[in-house]
């Protein structure tokens, strides 16, 4: 996979004012405000609450761009959409996966290159 297409580096030195320690912490607040998303957005599929769904989608999009993200956001606007068009729940379950797995990647990703040994 093309690093560029996972995560805008210039846009990450950017807003960390080229500070290592600072996109570390930023990384990994991100990451774990993805893990709670991610349950948040289960839970809400479970009884099928579009509004919600929407609400924390929308939130992963913005905070995935914010950081140059733009791996995670692309999926997330597909499914914001989908949503926002109250698509059977089914018919959301491969984007889902697809988002689930593209947060693993990711994770991955700022796992082996974000953390100083």
């Amino acid at each position: 996979m093309n690093m560029k297409r996972l995560v805008n580096l210039d846009r990450l030195a950017e807003i960390s004012g080229g500070d290592w320690q600072f996109e570390q912490e930023l990384l990994q607040a991100y990451l774990e405000d993805m893990k709670v998303l991610q349950e948040q957005i289960q839970k809400a599929i479970a009884v099928e609450d579009f509004a919600t769904i929407r609400y924390h989608l929308h939130t992963i999009k913005g905070s995935s761009s914010n950081i140059g993200c733009f791996f995670i956001e692309e999926i997330a606007s597909q499914l914001e959409k989908k949503v926002t068009q109250q698509e059977s729940i089914s018919s959301l379950n491969s984007l889902i996966d697809e988002l689930e797995s593209r947060f693993a990647y990711i994770e991955d990703f700022f796992a082996t290159n974000f953390t100083k040994s």
